[in-house]
């Protein structure tokens, strides 16, 4: 009831998700009341994921019981199951594992935020992850980061803030650069 799918080829809205739209393009699957795929190729929206978002892109994918969750545009970015009021903004192939609420990673590529890392965020650069459990720890962006303690923060390159209240800072070297203990810098 109320969804509408504008045009495009095999779009689909299953069963019982009133008010939930598909722009066009083509394979694409709304599951979700409330929630959009303005377009693109191959993307999904999980079940009992309200209000969520896909503006366009390729084969983009958010999981069930997410709700309030955005992919804006970018191929091959996913946001896991329970991962709700997170946004992946663009780049590629960057994603957001189960039950990371309100985490955002803003672009670049092969980025992850991974299981229950709440309120992290990636600005964007490669290869840059959010170890599991970490609150609130952040990567601006740069190279093969890792935030992984509590309220950590990792910038540079290969930068590996494991500790909880830590700021690593490292340079350009190609090698690992961490911390030791809480709260240093």
């Amino acid at each position: 009831q109320y969804s509408t799918i504008s045009g495009g080829y095999q779009n689909v809205i299953l069963p019982n998700f009133q008010f939930a739209t598909v722009g066009g393009g083509a394979n694409n699957t709304n599951g979700s009341i409330f929630a959009t795929i303005g377009g693109g190729g191959g993307n999904a929206i999980g079940t009992n994921s309200a209000s969520a978002t896909i503006g366009g892109g390729f084969l983009h994918k958010i999981g069930n019981n997410t709700f309030d969750a955005t992919i804006s545009g970018g191929s091959f970015h996913s946001i896991g199951t329970n991962s709700y009021y997170t946004t992946i903004g663009g780049g590629h192939v960057n994603s957001i594992q189960d039950n990371a609420t309100a985490s955002t990673i803003g672009g670049g590529y092969f980025n992850a935020i991974q299981t229950n890392a709440v309120s992290s965020t990636i600005g964007g650069g490669s290869n840059n992850v959010i170890l599991p459990n970490a609150l609130c720890a952040t990567v601006p962006g740069g190279l093969a980061n890792y935030a992984g303690g509590n309220y950590s923060f990792a910038a540079g390159r290969r930068a590996r803030a494991t500790n909880d209240g830590c700021f690593v800072w490292a340079d350009s070297t190609d090698a690992d650069f961490g911390s030791s203990f809480a709260n240093e810098f």
